[in-house]
């Protein structure tokens, strides 16, 4: 069709909506109309307002409505999520507040806050850097001159990886893996230091511009002083268990979800949430705890968090 009606099949997949909220595959077509249509992504977040007032446990929605703000920030006029961050936590809030034991806002919270109060709401792949992989995890054994990287996803050739010890550069080893390719852990054999004489380690990936490279993320890990270690192994691991982005929120935020925690003592879904948000370690193993004998089939799942 050389000119269809765009808005009147917008009209149909509202009224389909209208008497079948979560039908997704109309959410889709509606999506995909609506960039036929060239619709502004405020008027698609117009709907999914609308559509969450009349009813906060409608999914669809609120995901819709988070690619919505993603394609708006995304685009060329480079909207300013940030701007709307807190109106739209206090949208969440109140969907949580009416009904706790409800996944739908939960999701929705996650996300939200998972953008750093808006700062970061582009994902890897519209930030460019979607072939970017994480150093989660560096054992470094001096008395068998083992290096060991664990990287967040399989690389399928070397890593680009350089290695300084004692302020030098280690030039004469190669980097492997257990299966030769598509590892996610690598490892070299360094010459024998003796502990007496090490002062120092820095793991520096190398830079790359190449076209679709897969590069480690420019991140410095180093390592000063080992000589007080018995075991003369240094570990580094990734601080946050989320190994994409660390979920904070500020002391009047997490003030809020204690305070419904207290209310709903037995809801997994504020429980989860504070386990995600909660600095005070402390405190989030006692409520891992509690989310094990609530819901004992993820037993192993909260464990691995």
């Amino acid at each position: 069709m050389t000119d269809p009606d765009l808005k009147n099949e917008i009209s149909l997949c509202n009224q389909l909506l209208q008497l079948d909220e979560r039908n997704f595959h109309c959410w889709d077509y509606r999506t995909f109309v609506s960039k036929l249509a060239k619709a502004s992504e405020e008027e698609g977040l117009e709907f999914t307002l609308h559509k969450i007032q009349q009813n906060f446990s409608n999914f669809s929605s609120w995901y819709h409505r988070s690619c919505l703000f993603r394609s708006a920030v995304a685009s060329d006029d480079g909207y300013d999520f940030s701007q709307q961050w807190k109106k739209e936590y206090d949208l969440v809030e109140n969907a949580i507040f009416t009904d706790p034991t409800d996944q739908s806002a939960w999701f929705y919270h996650k996300w939200l806050v998972s953008t750093n109060y808006g700062h970061n709401i582009l994902n890897a792949k519209q930030l460019g850097y979607e072939n970017v992989v994480k150093i989660n995890r560096v054992v470094f054994n001096t008395t068998h001159a083992l290096l060991v990287v664990s990287l967040s996803r399989p690389l399928k050739h070397k890593p680009l990886i350089s290695v300084v010890i004692n302020n030098q550069m280690v030039t004469n080893s190669d980097w492997n893996s257990p299966n030769d390719v598509d590892s996610n852990v690598w490892f070299i054999h360094l010459d024998t230091i003796p502990i007496t004489q090490f002062n120092g380690l820095t793991i520096s990936p190398i830079p790359t511009f190449a076209v679709n490279s897969e590069s480690v993320e420019l991140l410095d890990i180093k390592v000063d002083d080992m000589n007080n270690t018995t075991e003369k192994v240094f570990v580094w691991e990734r601080k946050s268990h989320n190994l994409d982005q660390q979920l904070t929120l500020e002391e009047s935020y997490l003030k809020t979800l204690r305070e419904l925690q207290k209310l709903e003592p037995n809801n997994k879904w504020v429980n989860l949430t504070l386990a995600w948000t909660e600095p005070n370690r402390v405190h989030v193993n006692s409520i891992f705890d509690q989310l094990i004998k609530l819901d004992p089939l993820r037993t192993n799942y909260y464990k691995d968090l």
